[in-house]
Formats: structure tokens, C-alpha cells, sequence
């Protein structure tokens, strides 16, 4: 989160996420929710970095369960 631009890196991850996440099954949804999401929400520039890199279903996943889910955004 220090640096100023997404690193090759963290793109190469996200891709990883939405490629679980277009599996389109609720219990990898789950699993990326509590394993991944929710530990994203709590600070703002990773949330950026979500909000920016996730596509899709994924990022409609991600943004309803930082709304409704038990960690909560206020971003």
C-alpha cells in the first residue's frame, strides 16, 4: 500500500482473483470474501486498488459484501 502505482505484481493477482471468481460458485465467492475481501476493506487505498482491479461479477461480489457482509466499508 506505500506505493504510488499498482505494481505488476498485484495486477497479476487480482487477474488470479477473477478468474476464481468467474467460477461463478457461491462457495469460492465465500471463500474470497472471508479469505481475501474482508481484509481489504478495512484499509482505503487496498479497497481502491479492489475496486479498480476486480471485474465483472467480482467486483459486484466484492462491492455488495463490503456494504452488507460483517466487515464493513465505509469508502
Amino acid at each position: 500500500t506505500n506505493n504510488e502505482k499498482i505494481t505488476d505484481f498485484t495486477k497479476k493477482c487480482f487477474q488470479f482473483l477473477n478468474k476464481l471468481g468467474d467460477r461463478n460458485d457461491g462457495e469460492i465467492d465465500n471463500l474470497l470474501v472471508v479469505g481475501i475481501y474482508e481484509g481489504l476493506y478495512a484499509n482505503k487505498r487496498c479497497n481502491d486498488i479492489a475496486r479498480q482491479l476486480l471485474i465483472g461479477r467480482n467486483k459486484e461480489v466484492y462491492e455488495y459484501w463490503m456494504i452488507n457482509g460483517n466487515i464493513r466499508s465505509n469508502y
